[in-house]
């Protein structure tokens, strides 16, 4: 079995990186060794976090961004990814694990509304403080309940990951597409572009046509992810895959559902940039905030296919599970 996307798409040039890529990879992984810094004293696990290149999404995907802007997008990708790790897949094996994640998920949606981390947290809960007080500071009026809202909506999607994993559930395909724009995060990545542009777009964001962009573009990305992530999935029996998904609902082989799944993924992308295309048609749409948005959001398809084939992610099944807890 091998991948049906093109070759060219994963070339570097599909999608430039940004100038201070390999600053903020540096600075990324001392951020995170500031946290867990016994992973400094394990070459090995040192290895992997480097190998991961969490970093280089962000830089692939908003290559513009000034320096700053861009550490903040890079520090949130790297903790989102740690998160799925080292709490969602560990709390599977948990005495109660939907109460377990419950418990965290609220310790870690109140240190992002502005509690205080505690001496006893976990380190997850104290990097989230600290991204949470550099985001409010930059945030424009009302843009924070906004944005604790889409984190809270990825956690509640976790629940339902968790469940089907416990009871050994296989989604159907119609649950599985509503529900995979909740489970990628790409929702929480888009509302931090808005604020590291600096121009409120809240009113706009409610606008159907920049709805549906942003759906089209999160599809693209997360069903990218699920192709480029098979093989991984197939290992850890984790049925939450486009393709798995594709197969067992449409009683199909699996190179034919990949094929599918390539098929609808292209399918998705092509939709974007037609109705990107024709943002200037629709009154208020026009403007640089809004075009300027939407082209960041293309960049991240772009820039999330070129950083699939970078990362060691997928291909050497790197997980940051075992950095889950104080003690890792």
């Amino acid at each position: 079995m091998s991948s049906l996307l093109q070759p060219s798409i994963f070339e570097p040039q599909a999608a430039p990186i940004n100038r201070y890529a390999e600053l903020v990879e540096r600075e990324g992984i001392a951020w995170v060794l500031r946290f867990f810094p016994s992973v400094a004293l394990s070459p090995g696990r040192l290895r992997k976090l480097q190998a991961a290149k969490f970093a280089r999404l962000a830089a692939r995907g908003l290559p513009r961004a000034p320096l700053a802007e861009l550490r903040l997008v890079c520090d949130w990708i790297t903790w989102l990814f740690f998160y799925d790790d080292a709490l969602c897949d560990d709390v599977a094996a948990a005495p109660d694990p939907l109460r377990r994640l419950h418990e965290a998920q609220v310790r870690m949606s109140a240190v992002l509304r502005g509690s205080p981390a505690l001496e006893d947290d976990e380190p997850l809960v104290h990097m989230l403080a600290e991204l949470g007080a550099r985001t409010a500071a930059w945030a424009a009026p009302g843009f924070m309940p906004r944005f604790v809202a889409e984190v809270e909506r990825y956690f509640q999607s976790n629940v339902w990951e968790l469940r089907n994993l416990l009871h050994q559930l296989r989604p159907a395909l119609p649950i599985y597409l509503k529900m995979r724009p909740f489970t990628g995060a790409a929702g929480v990545v888009f509302a931090l572009i808005e604020l590291i542009r600096h121009e409120s777009l809240e009113e706009v964001r409610q606008h159907v046509v920049v709805q549906q962009l942003e759906l089209l573009a999160n599809n693209a990305i997360c069903w990218a992810n699920d192709i480029g992530s098979l093989e991984k999935e197939l290992v850890e029996q984790n049925p939450h895959n486009l393709v798995l998904v594709l197969q067992a609902d449409q009683g199909l082989g699996l190179d034919e559902a990949l094929a599918r799944a390539v098929a609808m993924q292209s399918a998705e992308e092509d939709a974007f940039d037609a109705l990107a295309g024709s943002l200037r048609d629709y009154a208020g749409l026009s403007s640089p905030a809004v075009l300027g948005y939407v082209a960041d959001l293309g960049s991240f398809v772009r820039g999330n296919f070129v950083w699939m084939h970078e990362t060691m992610r997928y291909r050497a099944r790197l997980s940051m599970r075992s950095y889950g807890s104080a003690a890792a």
